[in-house]
C-alpha cells in the first residue's frame, strides 16, 4: 500500500506536465538581452518548452547571428532598451533580411511608453519585466500561432 503513494504523485506528475507539454514550440527564437542573468533565464524558460534559442547580449550581436543563421527565424524577443541600439531600431533593421520573423519586446523600464508608437506601428508586443515563465511562453505561442512539438511518448 505505501510503493502506490510514489506511484500516484509519478502518475499526477505526469499528468500535469503532459498538459504542459501541449505548448512546447517548434520554432527558433533569436532572444537579446544586454543582462546576461535575465537571457539566461529567458533562455532557460524558452528551451524548457521546446524552443531552438539564440543567445545575443546586444543589437550588433544579433545581426551577426541573423546574417550567420541559415536558417529560419520565427521571433525576435528583445529588450527594448539596449545600448547603441534599441529594440525597435534592431528589428527594422532585421525585418530587411527577415520580414517574417515576428518580434516580442520585453522592458523592465517603463520604456514601453517611450517606444509605444514604434510598438503600435510594428504590430509588435511589449512584456513588462518581470515576466513570469507562464506569461512569456503563453505570449510567444500566441505571436508563433498553435504549431507544437508532437509530445513524446
Amino acid at each position: 500500500m505505501v510503493d502506490s503513494v510514489p506511484e500516484r504523485i509519478v502518475d499526477a506528475a505526469r499528468s500535469h506536465s503532459g498538459h504542459r507539454e501541449k505548448s512546447r514550440g517548434v520554432e527558433t527564437i533569436l532572444v537579446v538581452e544586454d543582462d546576461r542573468s535575465v537571457l539566461a533565464v529567458v533562455c532557460a524558460i524558452l528551451r524548457k518548452h521546446g524552443y531552438e534559442v539564440l543567445e545575443a547580449l546586444s543589437g550588433a550581436a544579433a545581426i551577426t547571428m541573423c546574417e550567420q543563421h541559415p536558417e529560419f527565424i520565427d521571433l525576435l524577443l528583445s529588450d527594448i532598451v539596449l545600448a547603441r541600439m534599441n529594440g525597435p531600431q534592431l528589428a527594422a533593421r532585421l525585418a530587411t533580411s527577415r520580414p517574417e520573423m515576428k518580434v516580442l519586446y520585453m522592458s523592465g523600464h517603463g520604456a514601453g511608453s517611450m517606444f509605444a508608437a514604434a510598438i503600435q506601428a510594428s504590430g509588435a508586443r511589449l512584456l513588462q519585466k518581470p515576466i513570469t515563465s507562464d506569461v512569456l511562453v503563453r505570449h510567444v505561442r500566441e505571436l508563433l500561432g498553435a504549431q507544437s512539438k508532437p509530445e513524446a511518448t
